[in-house]
């Protein structure tokens, strides 16, 4: 968060499976980075609390579910995927959109390599993101 948001200003989109995990993330980063708005989105907030997190805030903190497909997150340049998944079409970093705005962005996913089958889905989504992305890194 500190070097892609904070540093480098990006719009962010974090992605995690909870509801909780949406609300508890939100309340550690307003902490952390008292100067950055960050915002909820799911199904727990009002329609009008989501517009002005969609349309605002720097950061938001959703669930996949929450945000549906295809929808296009104006100005985002920074998606970080906490959610195991294994889906090759890849919904979570398709939301980053060619935008003549900017010529950077970042996907990153958290894998926890302790389950042989997040180990496996990895593994296949990697082959796919060699191919998407310019560059693949993996930091362990």
């Amino acid at each position: 968060i500190n070097e892609f948001t904070i540093k480098n200003k990006f719009r962010t989109l974090i992605l995690v499976s909870r509801i909780k995990a949406c609300n508890e993330i939100m309340d550690f980063i307003k902490e952390k980075f008292k100067d950055t708005s960050v915002g909820v989105y799911h199904s727990e907030v009002t329609d009008e609390e989501k517009e002005r997190v969609f349309y605002n805030d720097q950061i938001i903190v959703s669930t996949n579910r929450s945000l549906g497909e295809a929808v296009t997150i104006p100005r985002l340049q920074f998606v970080l995927n906490c959610e195991a998944h294994n889906n090759y079409g890849d919904q979570a970093s398709g939301r980053l959109r060619k935008n003549n705005d900017y010529d950077k962005y970042v996907y990153a996913e958290f894998i926890d390599e302790g389950f042989p089958s997040i180990r496996v889905q990895w593994k296949n989504r990697k082959r796919q993101y060699d191919q998407k992305f310019s560059k693949v890194i993996s930091i362990r």
